[in-house]
């Protein structure tokens, strides 16, 4: 730390960093776009968010906002690194098939549950 000046030098490179400067994806995403891992992907050697990013879609079908909550990263941020991905062919876009219900029901109170959770809200709260 500068004793003089009471700053301490920032130990963390700025978020916009890993991508490039780029904050607006090349692919259009939305929050509710599904991703996977594809299995048989060939990228390497990359910083640890986007690796992050490909461990929690090992195996699972994960949200641009689950990802983005879970890396507690800016949405922005996040979509610009599944663009990225999907362009790699490291991830695959995962389309819900109709017979599989309202996903997008089951996306909202997946979520209202985990903020529940989190915050243990109960239902007669008063909301």
């Amino acid at each position: 730390m500068d004793t003089q000046s009471g700053w301490e030098p920032a130990t963390r490179i700025p978020l916009y960093a890993l991508t490039g400067g780029r904050t607006v994806p090349e692919l259009t995403l939305r929050l509710d776009t599904q991703v996977r891992t594809l299995p048989a992907h060939t990228v390497t050697d990359l910083p640890p968010e986007p690796q992050q990013l490909l461990d929690l879609c090992e195996g699972a079908d994960r949200s641009v906002a689950e990802l983005a909550g879970t890396l507690h990263l800016p949405v922005p941020l996040v979509m610009v690194m599944v663009s990225d991905l999907l362009k790699d062919r490291a991830l695959r876009m995962v389309i819900p098939h109709p017979t599989d219900g309202d996903h997008r029901t089951a996306m909202v109170n997946a979520f209202l549950a985990g903020l529940q959770a989190r915050w243990e809200v109960t239902s007669d709260a008063g909301c």
